[in-house]
C-alpha cells in the first residue's frame, strides 16, 4: 500500500465527492512525478459510490483488483506510465466542510441551444470543482428536472496538460457531446479555449 487517505464529506453529502478523490490523487502524483512531466495525460474512473476513507495502491502491488473503487492512469511525456488504484477501507468519514456548488453555477453562463456552459475569471474553487459543478449545471439545464436519479461524476480524461495550467486559468468551458442512455454522458472540457479532455457523468 502507498498511503491511506482520510476524506471529509462536502456539504451535506453522505459520500466522498469525486472532486476530492481527484485532488488527492493529483496532489500525490504532482509531488512524486511532477518534476518528470511536462505533458501529462490522465484517465481517472470512479466505479462506485464511496462512503468511507480509502487506501491507495500501485496497481502492480494490489492483489484486490476486483475491489478497486477508483482507477487512475497516468502518462507523462508519452514515455512514463503509472496506474494507481484506490480501495475503500473500513474507516468512516467523520468530518465535513462547506461547499457551495451553486455559487459556481450561478456565476456561469449557459447556452442551451449550443449545449455549453462557461465561467470566466473564477476566483474560487479548484479546476476540478469548477468542472464538475459546471457539467452538472449544464446537464440539469438540458434535461427535465423531474428526471429520476442523481448525477454522479464518474470519469475524467485529460490530455497534454501540466499542473500549473489547472491551477491558474482564466476561462473554463464545458460542452455537452453525447448521452449514452444516461449510463454515461460525455462532455468536452475547454481550458483557456483549449480542448484538454472529457468529463463523464452517470445518472444513478
Amino acid at each position: 500500500m502507498i498511503k491511506s487517505i482520510k476524506f471529509k464529506y462536502k456539504g451535506d453529502r453522505n459520500y466522498v465527492h469525486g472532486t476530492d478523490i481527484f485532488s488527492e490523487i493529483t496532489s500525490f502524483v504532482e509531488n512524486e512525478y511532477g518534476a518528470l512531466c511536462d505533458k501529462i495525460n490522465i484517465d481517472m474512473s470512479i466505479h462506485s459510490i464511496i462512503k468511507n476513507c480509502m487506501d491507495m495502491y500501485d496497481f502492480t502491488d494490489s492483489s484486490n483488483h476486483d475491489k478497486c473503487n477508483v482507477v487512475f492512469n497516468l502518462n507523462c511525456n508519452n514515455n512514463f506510465n503509472k496506474r494507481l488504484v484506490l480501495i475503500e477501507n473500513e474507516e468512516s468519514v467523520r468530518e465535513r466542510y462547506e461547499y457551495h456548488e451553486e455559487e459556481i453555477i450561478a456565476n456561469a453562463k449557459i447556452e442551451k441551444e449550443n449545449k455549453r456552459i462557461w465561467i470566466d475569471d473564477p476566483d474560487k474553487y479548484s479546476f476540478i470543482e469548477n468542472s464538475v459543478a459546471l457539467n452538472k449545471g449544464l446537464l440539469n439545464s438540458l434535461y427535465d428536472s423531474n428526471l429520476k436519479g442523481k448525477w454522479y461524476f464518474t470519469r475524467i480524461r485529460l490530455k497534454d496538460f501540466n499542473f500549473s495550467s489547472i491551477k491558474s486559468f482564466t476561462s473554463l468551458q464545458i460542452e455537452f457531446k453525447k448521452n449514452l442512455h444516461f449510463r454515461l454522458t460525455d462532455s468536452v472540457i475547454f481550458l483557456n479555449g483549449k480542448n484538454i479532455g472529457n468529463i463523464y457523468f452517470s445518472l444513478v
